[in-house]
């Protein structure tokens, strides 16, 4: 192998599809963390906290995967985004597109699920789902973290923090239905 084949083979792991999205997503993800913490300058007392504690705790995961996305690119061409695959030289553009579908189509099916149903339901529903589905861990297996998040969620968050909580939609329309 000459030298120019190998530069491009490095350029070329640096410009797949696959590399360049997972880039997007983290200046995503950086960009969310400094939006949370440059609007939450002007929140009251204890609202601050919140916003100011998931940056805190994410930060240096998101530092840690910027650092080991381009070490692993570098050294290992197939590496893999996280558990879903998506980097595997071999797969074809079906396998990657199911895989885009699995991971958009789960996010929104979060979403919705907390629109509608709310967050103490959504949550540990959809970590339930996705355990069994897509993991393949029994029944037994997913619901110990489904109630680790819900307990997060009730003593963190409610409790400790006193989040304010979205009013699922169902309870907006059985409100409804009882007031006619």
């Amino acid at each position: 192998m000459t030298t120019s084949d190998s530069e491009k083979t490095n350029s070329q792991k640096f410009l797949s599809v696959e590399f360049l999205g997972e880039v997007v997503l983290l200046a995503v993800v950086g960009a969310v963390f400094a939006y949370m913490l440059w609007d939450s300058q002007e929140w009251g007392t204890g609202a601050w906290l919140l916003p100011r504690i998931t940056i805190a705790f994410g930060i240096p995961f998101w530092a840690w995967r910027i650092v080991s996305l381009f070490r692993t690119r570098i050294s290992d061409p197939d590496a893999q985004i996280m558990d879903t695959g998506f980097l595997e030289a071999d797969a074809d553009n079906n396998v990657v597109a199911k895989r885009w579908i699995k991971l958009v189509g789960s996010t929104a099916g979060l979403l919705v699920g907390i629109w509608l149903f709310g967050f103490h339901v959504a949550v540990p529903g959809y970590t339930i789902l996705y355990l069994m589905v897509f993991a393949g861990a029994k029944w037994y297996w997913a619901i110990l973290p489904a109630i680790f998040f819900e307990g997060i969620m009730i003593f963190i968050y409610g409790d400790i923090l006193m989040a304010e909580w979205n009013t699922p939609l169902v309870v907006e329309w059985w409100n409804a239905f009882q007031a006619n």
